[in-house]
Parts: C-alpha cells; structure tokens; sequence
C-alpha cells in the first residue's frame, strides 16, 4: 500500500499525501508512486481540479525520510518527477497546507498553481542544517514563485518562515484558520470547475511555457494558440 490517496469528488481529484505518523515524509517507493498519481490525474477526465494534501494537521509534507537511508545519485535523479510541473500538467494543481511544509514538501507546494495555507503553518529548506545537499535539485518552481533573496536565506540559514509572511510576498493565495484549509481550497476549485476548461488549460500553458521564452517566441505560441482555440 502506497502513501498516496487518490480520489474525485465533484470534478476535483483529492490527493492525500497518508503517513501522518512520519509527518507525511516520503520514503523511496514516493519517487515512483507520486509520478504515477500526477500522470493519472493528468489524464482523468473526470477531474478538473486537484487539491494536494497532507493527512492529519500536523503536517503537509516534510520531505524525505531520514531513516529511509542515504539516496543514492540515480533516486535523486527521480526525485524531479514528484512535482506536477514535470508532467505537463495544463489543469490547475491547489495545494491545501496544514502543519509542517519543508524541504521536498515545500518543493511540492511550490510547484503547484495555487496554494491554500493554515495561519500556523510553516515552511522551511532545512537541509543546510544538517550538512545535506539539498533535493530540491530542479529548483525552478521556487525561484519562479519566491523572491530569489527569500529563497536563498531559506536555503543558507536553515530557518522557517512563516505562512503569514509567504502571503505577504505573493506565495500563498489564502491564510486561514487550520480548520478552514480543505475547505477554503475546496471552494477555490469549484470556482475554477464552472469556468470554460479549455480557456483555462491554454492560460496556463501560455503561462508557464512563457517563462522560458523571449518576447518573440511568447507571441507566436500565443498567436498559434489562439488559432487553435478557435478552431474548437
């Protein structure tokens, strides 16, 4: 049995990330189990939303499991695939934090779209603490949704930040009680399912694709987009 719950409800894919008695930390089957979960809510067409989640309130995710054993280089070269951003994935990924969102945690949250948290959340980069070399090895969804000096004192200093002050700087969408997270992110995605889908789909791959390119490859994906919206 894996640690990861897959469900629909309402057009919206519940995933749970399920070993509240390790703070849900992952261990080495996640690098081949979370691929697998991304891939099939990118290809279930009952799902229009997802909501990423940890069990229980003490914790979203704190990343790997110490215990589990050193990685060796090919486990963490899987380690990028835990991320929704590898699969080209064009629907919209909510992550609903309580509790603890560190290291390979945080990594998740930040690859999602949106992003729900408890006031008494926290989130962190803690490896340097202990002299490991972080696992966040592709670390672009921070950078691209984190001021890079906020980044890198999380990196350098080892030391959690607040939910509060990540809602400051533009990384959480909505601070709530911790009683109010699921349902908070729940209200989000039905807002998001009643929308036009395919509006949707092609905002957020223009988007993301975007950041790579320069002006003139931005306006002929888009141009080459809106001809194929058009043709729906």
């Amino acid at each position: 049995m894996g640690m990861v719950n897959y469900e629909i409800k309402e057009e919206i894919a519940l995933i749970t990330l399920n070993r509240p008695e390790r703070l849900n930390a992952y261990d080495k089957t996640f690098f081949d189990e979370m691929p697998k979960i991304w891939k099939q809510f990118r290809d279930d067409k009952n799902a229009k939303v997802a909501i990423i989640t940890g069990a229980e309130e003490k914790a979203f995710c704190v990343g790997y499991d110490l215990k589990g054993g050193e990685l060796s280089l090919d486990e963490l070269k899987k380690s990028p695939m835990i991320v929704p951003t590898s699969h080209n994935i064009w629907k919209p990924i909510i992550a609903a934090v309580r509790g603890y969102c560190v290291a390979g945690g945080f990594w998740i949250a930040s690859s999602c779209d949106l992003r729900v948290a408890a006031a008494n959340s926290e989130f962190g980069i803690p490896e340097a603490k202990s002299n490991i070399f972080s696992v966040l090895n592709v670390p672009d969804p921070m950078y691209h949704n984190l001021p890079p000096a906020i980044v890198l004192e999380l990196a350098f200093v080892g030391d959690r930040i607040s939910a509060r002050r990540l809602y400051e700087i533009g990384f959480l969408n909505r601070v709530v009680p911790s009683e109010n997270v699921m349902e908070t992110a729940i209200e989000l995605a039905r807002k998001i399912c009643i929308n036009g889908q395919l509006s949707i789909k092609m905002g957020k791959e223009l988007f993301y694709k975007s950041k790579d390119m320069n002006r003139a490859q931005i306006e002929d994906l888009n141009w080459k987009m809106q001809e194929e919206f058009l043709k729906r």
